[in-house]
């Protein structure tokens, strides 16, 4: 067999001090089943130890093989080339933890593993298999298995997931369908016509942030497909070619999806000297990144992102988070009936928080709002789910500000654990009532 490389995924591991909080110890993975090797290997960067080495192939392999990590780190997958079995293996130990039978041929190819955003789940469509599973991660246990291939595959499948982790979509080799189906059930909500030709090679789809629409250059089509998801209705069919494309293109999105912004508050712009006074408003605003942990130990995972933090709680566990919003407490403005500019302190209207849960398992149960240790407001017994979304919460009596603003929010996990992206939080500063707004 021909050597074409191998595949490597290099990941970090953090350790806390317990002397120092800020202060930690950073050790690096690197995990490989390198081609020409009958082995899988776990070894530390920058000095080479090798922490785990144990076989995944019945035979030197000829092709890289995929593998893939959960979100926290605890635990890698593999459905290596020249074996018919997945495997499930702690990090960095190497210990395998489950054994999954995932092919009834010897494939030449090795097959990626698409997991969750909750690590809770794997899916994959093997070469050397007709049918599609589904399993948990560490057990091992199916959960699901279906055909979604006529007969067994000598290519690797892609599987995509949406964000909020619920639905997986394939278009397999050895298929002229695309399948949309739920996850961890497997029950298959739409099927969708991809290509007139029978073809060896699987098709890699594309999903929005928010999960609603897919999209898919297919093998063996000359046209794009867009359709939304899970209901598969088709959208649109767009031509993009003169023949069948022999394999498929990867379709880039750009953008982002942006969640629906509740209305901006009333603004009355009158003067202090010709009526009622002024209601002038300053948004501040601070991303999600920069949220604080209270609560580390009820939590899997937290994952610092562009646009958002990401967090993987533990079953039935729960934790607070704080924003630090930038804060405006004194200003100036020019009052019409002072003819000049005069000083005023700025008052709190409203706090608000823009989050996403993976579901209604995963919930924020809590909101308050402090003023330094003052604390402003305080909203309990919430259930806020789903999204993304954005609420408000008023501030009775609109109080000054006095040293700056703070935003604390409690989130519950269920007996499934989940995860909640914390994307941004902010607060409406009112400015002074003898401020003219124009």
């Amino acid at each position: 067999m021909k050597r074409t490389g191998s595949s490597l995924m290099l990941f970090l591991v953090l350790a806390g001090l317990a002397t120092c909080v800020p202060c930690y110890s950073q050790t690096v993975y690197g995990v490989v089943a390198p081609s020409g090797s009958t082995d899988l290997f776990i070894f530390a960067i920058p000095f080479g130890e090798v922490k785990a080495k144990f076989r995944v192939s019945i035979a030197a392999r000829g092709f890289e093989s995929y593998i893939s990590i959960t979100p926290d780190e605890r635990y890698g997958v593999v459905a290596p080339a020249a074996s018919t079995n997945l495997f499930i293996f702690e990090i960095p130990s190497g210990e395998v933890k489950a054994t999954v039978s995932v092919a009834t041929a010897l494939p030449t190819k090795s097959s990626p593993v698409s997991i969750t955003p909750d690590g809770k789940y794997g899916l994959v469509a093997a070469a050397g298999s007709a049918d599609l599973f589904i399993f948990e991660i560490p057990s091992g246990q199916v959960k699901a298995k279906f055909p979604v291939s006529t007969a067994a595959r000598e290519f690797e499948s892609y599987i995509s997931i949406t964000p909020d982790g619920k639905y997986g979509l394939v278009a397999a080799a050895a298929s002229t369908y695309l399948y949309i189906f739920e996850i961890p059930s497997g029950t298959v909500t739409a099927r969708i016509s991809k290509s007139s030709m029978l073809h060896e090679k699987s098709s890699r789809i594309s999903i929005t942030p928010d999960g609603r629409y897919g999209t898919v250059a297919p093998t063996g089509s000359a046209e794009l497909l867009v359709f939304e998801i899970p209901s598969g209705k088709l959208l649109k069919e767009i031509p993009a070619g003169a023949v069948a494309r022999p394999e498929s293109d990867h379709v880039v999105l750009v953008g982002t999806a942006a969640p629906v912004l509740p209305p901006p508050p009333e603004v009355t712009v009158v003067t202090v000297d010709s009526g009622p006074p002024a209601t002038c408003f300053h948004a501040m605003w601070t991303h999600g990144s920069g949220v604080q942990v209270e609560n580390p130990e009820s939590l899997v995972s937290v994952t610092r992102l562009g646009y958002c933090t990401s967090v993987v709680g533990k079953p039935n566990a729960g934790g607070w988070f704080h924003f630090a919003v930038p804060t405006p407490v004194i200003g100036t403005c020019y009052s019409k009936a002072a003819g000049q500019e005069v000083g005023f302190r700025y008052r709190l209207l409203r706090a608000l928080i823009n989050v996403h849960t993976s579901g209604p398992d995963v919930r924020i149960t809590r909101v308050h709002v402090w003023d330094g240790n003052l604390r402003r407001a305080q909203y309990d017994d919430l259930t806020i789910t789903g999204g993304p979304l954005m609420r408000a919460f008023d501030v009775p009596g609109k109080p000054d500000v006095i040293y700056g603003i703070g935003i604390s929010i409690r989130v519950e996990f269920g007996p499934a654990g989940g995860w909640v992206s914390l994307i941004a939080a902010g607060g409406d500063f009112l400015l002074g009532d003898q401020c003219s707004c124009k």
